[in-house]
């Protein structure tokens, strides 16, 4: 039924339930012994701890120009995302997947990190563009947040796939665009620090994602005790408890509350000898 149902579809759509399925299993570089044509060289090139051309001039959802420098100022990271508006699957399917999983977690964007999309399409409008950030803010319904929508020509557009290795290239017989599903996380100062693959990022792996990436400005006690506790794993893109280091901090937590008994017989005892 699924291969008859494949069968009938043109190639631009096939292609796209292909990026779906390979965005959603972590899929990081096309196979072109595998892969239709359109998929050929399409994917992610991980460039960890890269700069990101800050000078690159794009145009907000106003109309502004500014070098995508403006969009880190400050000391916060930064999600980035590659998507375009008139995407007919994937994007929608990542962008609420995003908003899916920021909506689990309490770091709220444009307080916590800025989040940020670019499109990759070069004749993207002012207005799709004011109207795809509303769509998705209203989707996101948090107060006080913020996510920065841009535009910008080819050149740009390209030089900033490369530097974080974004892979992606246009249908021709439509005009779309084959890309995979990736959000990009950034440091303060704008290199990369880590790929989340696929249409909804796990929480957890988001968030400590973002913990990493600040570098530990303002982190909690726990959540460094947390980020101890957790390493990432490459081949299955998220954070996993690491058993060395669980076992060191319930030591630690053992031999404090043994301290703390200790310090309360003494004080009982001193007590019960002055009385």
């Amino acid at each position: 039924m699924f291969l008859s149902f494949l069968s009938q579809r043109k190639p631009s759509t096939w292609a796209s339930l292909a990026l779906v399925l390979l965005a959603g299993s972590g899929w990081a570089q096309a196979d072109s012994e595998a892969l239709p044509v359109e998929l050929v060289g399409v994917g992610i090139e991980e460039h960890l701890n890269a700069p990101l051309p800050l000078d690159l001039m794009f145009q907000d959802v106003a109309g502004q120009d500014a070098p995508l420098a403006e969009h880190f100022a400050g000391d916060l990271p930064v999600i980035l995302t590659l998507n375009y508006s008139k995407c007919p699957n994937l994007c929608d399917l990542q962008l609420q997947g995003m908003v899916s999983t920021l909506k689990s977690i309490s770091e709220t964007a444009g307080q916590d990190f800025q989040l940020v999309t670019v499109s990759v399409d070069p004749d993207e409008t002012e207005v799709s563009l004011g109207s795809w950030q509303n769509r998705l803010l209203d989707l996101y319904d948090r107060q006080d947040a913020t996510w920065t929508f841009l535009r910008g020509d080819n050149e740009a557009i390209a030089k900033l796939a490369d530097a974080v290795g974004f892979r992606y290239q246009i249908l021709e017989e439509t005009g779309e665009f084959a890309h995979t599903a990736c959000s990009f996380l950034l440091t303060p100062g704008g290199t990369v620090a880590r790929y989340l693959y696929g249409v909804q990022p796990d929480a957890d792996t988001l968030r400590f994602s973002l913990l990493e990436a600040d570098a530990g400005r303002s982190m909690s006690t726990l959540d460094k005790v947390l980020l101890f506790c957790f390493r990432y794993d490459p081949e299955r893109g998220k954070y996993t408890l690491a058993a060395m280091n669980l076992l060191r901090v319930a030591g630690i937590f053992t031999v404090l509350a043994l301290a703390g008994v200790i310090v309360r017989r003494v004080r009982r005892d001193r007590a019960q000898s002055s009385a």
